[in-house]
Formats: structure tokens, C-alpha cells, sequence
């Protein structure tokens, strides 16, 4: 394929890190094409992060060669190089690496606009289920920062992952008794809010712990679809 070229008011990225996530795997596979238009071949990629090496005209000529993180246009993303809309495209600051970067392009955003939905303010339960994925591990950092009491659940070897992070409590989701474990902690009220990023039976189970009146958002479902409940009132549109 031919090197692409920006056109007015767009910059060419020569791509150094690609955001890939869940999602793009399942369209990648076939799945919920009715939701999805594209259709192989095609090149996926809905984030990148690298250096700008070609500007189109209109453009500021001085943003060649600087580092920066992007959305694609849904596409395009998995390339040596892809071209986005100028105005689409973020500096990265020095201090942060690219690949930190292209890794909060979607979850980065996905966690403020859950933290805004849900309100979660000092004090509230906070019930994180899949609390080691890209999308977890800032939600428990938000949750904390918010003064929430935060109980993180995940398995395995991410359970030292999610330790460093130091919620309340952190519960192995692979124990039998995960939900006895996670009520005994949240008491009787349970869970203010219920972020669940890994749906099925996990996600159903988390379900129960939700407090009367208080809000469950299930974010992804790489384990099978569960019910969503959203009982705080929204400030940004439902989510799915």
C-alpha cells in the first residue's frame, strides 16, 4: 500500500503504539455486524500514538515531529503510518510515554464518562469486577481518588496488579464465595455503584449487590451479555 497523504487539515501519524481493544477483536471476528459497517478486508484500528510526520494544508507546519495520541476515524489504526483530522490529535506530554497514552485513548475516556454518569462522591460502595483490564484499574484509581470505599474483584496472577493499587478490600473472583466476601465488606446496603467490565455469570452475580436505588453499568462483556441497570440519573446519556 502507498504511503497515505494528509489532505486539508489533516496530519499524517507515523504510528509508534495502536490502541487495541476487546470490541475491535469481536468485529474483527463477525460479530454484531448489524452494529458494525465494516466488512474485510479492511484495516482496523480505532486509536494510535506516535509522531506527526506529514501535515496537510491549513495545518500548523511546526506539529511535524510532535509526539501525540489520536482517534482514527474508526479505521486505519493497525499501519506504519494513518492519517487523521488535525483537530483530533492530542500532544503527549513528556513525562508520559506512548504507550500509556494510546492505552487511555478509549478507557481514559470511558472511565471520566462512567465517573460522571455515576456520581460516585466520599463514602459511596464501589464494587469494580474485572478490576485488572485496561478499563479496571482506572476505575479503582478514580473510585479512591473520589474517596470511595472501593472493592476491587479480579484472579489469578492480576490480583498483585490490582494490590498496588490499594483498595479497600480485593476479593479473587475465582473463590466460590467471592459474593459472600464482597456483601461482607459493602454490609448490608451493598454496592452504591457496581462497575462491571467482564459481564456473564460474573457480571449477574455483581448484579445482586447493588444497593436499592443505586446504579449498575456493565461496560463490556467478554464473558456473555448481563442486565444493565442504571438507577442515578445521568448527566451524559446512557451508556452501553
Amino acid at each position: 500500500m502507498p504511503d497515505p497523504v494528509p489532505g486539508p487539515g489533516e496530519v499524517v501519524i507515523g504510528v509508534e503504539v495502536i490502541d487495541t481493544l476487546w470490541l475491535e477483536t469481536a468485529v474483527r471476528s463477525g460479530a454484531a455486524q448489524e452494529y458494525w459497517p465494516m466488512r474485510p478486508p479492511y484495516v482496523p484500528g480505532g486509536g494510535v500514538a506516535g509522531q506527526i510526520v506529514q501535515v496537510g494544508a491549513g495545518v500548523d507546519q511546526e506539529l511535524r515531529g510532535r509526539r501525540v495520541a489520536a482517534h482514527t476515524p474508526g479505521v486505519g489504526g493497525y499501519a506504519d503510518q494513518t492519517v487523521v483530522a488535525a483537530e483530533a490529535v492530542v500532544t503527549v506530554p513528556d513525562g508520559v510515554n506512548l504507550t500509556t497514552a494510546a492505552a487511555l485513548l478509549h478507557d481514559g475516556v470511558t472511565a471520566l464518562a462512567l465517573f460522571d454518569v455515576t456520581k460516585v462522591g466520599p463514602g459511596d460502595g464501589v464494587l469494580v469486577v474485572g478490576a485488572s483490564g485496561g478499563l479496571g484499574v482506572l476505575c479503582v484509581q478514580l473510585a479512591r481518588a473520589r474517596a470511595g470505599r472501593v472493592v476491587a474483584v479480579a484472579r489469578g496472577a492480576k490480583l498483585e496488579r490490582v494490590a498496588r493499587l490499594h483498595p479497600d478490600a480485593l476479593i479473587d473472583s475465582a473463590r466460590p464465595d467471592w459474593i459472600e466476601q464482597a456483601q461482607a465488606v459493602l454490609g448490608r446496603h451493598g454496592a452504591d455503584v457496581v462497575l462491571d467490565n467482564v459481564g456473564g455469570q460474573l457480571g449477574e452475580a455483581a448484579f445482586t449487590l447493588v444497593a436499592r436505588g443505586d446504579a449498575s453499568l456493565h461496560t463490556a462483556h467478554p464473558a456473555g451479555v448481563s442486565r444493565t441497570l442504571t438507577g442515578r440519573p445521568p448527566t451524559s446519556g446512557a451508556l452501553r
